[in-house]
């Protein structure tokens, strides 16, 4: 009971449908409808995935209610005292990386027993040593946390006025964060630059022409350090330098790639919906066993919703999709309608990036920080 009077004190559940939260109802109810039409179709239970994405959505609406309600009490100084303390723990995931990676202190089999990786194809054995998964399950989670957590420093970094010391932790996050990428997954590798340029572009009026250059430089000295350092310190016959190495096969149709593979899926998977459209109104309610049982597992998060809820459950994540890019365009939040549309792009490779485990629970901090950074910085 204290908790329930906690979550409707003073309005906070009313006062969060004014930003990025409401989207999320809209798709907590919407999608809850879709697993009811589902169930109902198929005479079957509601899909345990899908019960699995509400609880996920839920407890979006509830850390981000809770965290708005925080902001809407805390002075300003007290905000900005708290960016750097947000950077750290945003940082924290990939310290954790390099403890998996490095012996350092005798503290890699604690981080290994503490937070076990899953792979749905492989052994834990077979990846042992050059893919670490930090404290989350997978290495897309992983990897989609990483991006997620660069360009929100990276934003906090350009838009706020910091100390010299302050400056030197942002920086040395954002490090971090990139060499810890390489132990992770190649999204994130591929991604990070990408952001990287995206961010600064969005930020040059704020920080300036000669500023934008000028950190554009450093990053890029950062970013080929990391790249460097990667060479120096792993054998070119190891595994984990051939796993790097692969990225540039990434659109060779003869080579081997994480893209070609999910092309391939994605093919098999929509000559399957071609030959049978009944599944668009009428869908198979798939659980991730039934894919594999049936030969048309795709790691397209589009392609699993498809099957899954056919056009039902597409409709409901264009929705909440359409809501969140609506609200933060309309309120000239550009830094929120790139990692939205980068979490949407994130979609074509793996789960719904929007409710990742563990991941998607710092969301309403990088929307609620970038909201209120936004405000502070139009009324000065």
């Amino acid at each position: 009971m204290k908790f329930i009077y906690l979550f409707f004190y003073t309005n906070t559940f009313i006062n969060f449908l004014s930003f990025n939260l409401s989207p999320f109802l809209i798709y907590l109810i919407s999608f809850f409808l879709v697993l009811m039409l589902c169930a109902i179709i198929n005479q079957t239970p509601l899909n345990g995935e899908g019960v699995y994405v509400l609880r996920q959505c839920l407890q979006v609406i509830i850390v981000g209610a809770l965290f708005q309600r925080v902001l809407c009490n805390s002075t300003v100084s007290e905000v900005k005292k708290s960016k750097k303390f947000f950077i750290i723990v945003l940082t924290l995931p990939s310290l954790v990386i390099l403890l998996q990676s490095i012996d350092l202190f005798g503290l890699k089999p604690l981080m290994d027993k503490l937070y076990s990786p899953v792979y749905f194809l492989e052994t834990l054995e077979q990846r042992a040593g050059y893919r670490v998964t930090s404290v989350f399950k997978d290495s897309f989670i992983a990897s989609v946390y990483l991006i997620v957590a660069y360009s929100t420093i990276l934003n906090i970094h350009l838009v706020t006025k910091s100390s010299k010391a302050d400056g030197v932790i942002g920086l040395l996050a954002l490090f971090v964060i990139f060499v810890s990428a390489f132990k992770v997954g190649r999204t994130a590798l591929v991604f990070i630059p990408l952001v990287t340029l995206i961010v600064l572009y969005i930020n040059r009026q704020t920080v300036g022409i000669i500023k934008t250059i000028n950190y554009t430089a450093l990053l890029i000295l950062i970013l080929i350090t990391s790249v460097v350092l990667f060479a120096v310190f792993t054998s070119s016959n190891s595994e984990s330098f051939e796993w790097v190495s692969e990225l540039l096969n990434i659109f060779n149709p003869e080579g081997f790639s994480s893209y070609n593979v999910m092309h391939d899926m994605n093919e098999d998977v929509l000559a399957y919906v071609y030959n049978n459209p009944y599944i668009l109104l009428l869908p198979l309610n798939y659980t991730p066993d039934s894919y594999f049982q049936a030969h048309m597992y795709s790691d397209n998060f589009y392609m699993q919703e498809l099957l899954r809820y056919g056009i039902y459950g597409l409709a409901s994540y264009f929705l909440f999709l359409y809501s969140l890019l609506k609200h933060n365009y309309i309120m000239g939040v550009w830094f929120n309608l790139v990692i939205i549309v980068l979490l949407a792009l994130l979609n074509y490779k793996g789960g719904n990036t929007f409710l990742l485990a563990k991941a998607s629970l710092i969301y309403p901090f990088v929307f609620l920080y970038s909201h209120y950074f936004y405000r502070e910085k139009e009324h000065g």
